[in-house]
Formats: C-alpha cells, structure tokens, sequence
C-alpha cells in the first residue's frame, strides 16, 4: 500500500513537499474529513485505536500544519 501511495503521491508532483506523510496518517486525513470536526474520543472509536494513540496522531499532524485543532469547551 505505502508504494502506491508513494506513487501516486510523485504522480501528483507532492512527493517533495509531502515525503513525510505515511499511509497512516494518509488514512486519519482521510477519516477526520468524513466525520467533519471530531472530537479525539470520536476519532478514537471511528479509527479503533487507543485514545493516547490518536491523540499522539493528531498532535504530530497539527505540528506538520496538517490540521488545525482546537481545545474542547464544555458548556
């Protein structure tokens, strides 16, 4: 799967700039755009993975500007 992600990712001419992405985090892009704008718990259930798992996920993605998070409120 990574060799045809990878191939498809020189065809698109974003190999350079996005050599660093894995299939992984290929696949949590993927998901959180489905869901919209989901909570980690969310994110957690929808991706069956550990919360501390898909919370290290989602910090190393905002660190590479992937996406942006937020601080849950409760109101």
């Amino acid at each position: 799967m990574d060799h045809h992600y990878l191939k498809n990712l020189k065809e698109c001419e974003f190999l350079e700039e996005y050599n660093d992405i894995t299939c992984n985090v290929f696949l949590y892009v993927k998901k959180i755009n489905s869901l919209g704008n989901p909570t980690i718990s969310e994110l957690t259930k929808a991706m069956e993975v550990s919360k501390p798992s898909a919370s290290n996920m989602v910090s190393k993605m905002a660190g590479k500007g992937l996406l942006k998070t937020k601080a849950y409120q409760k109101n």
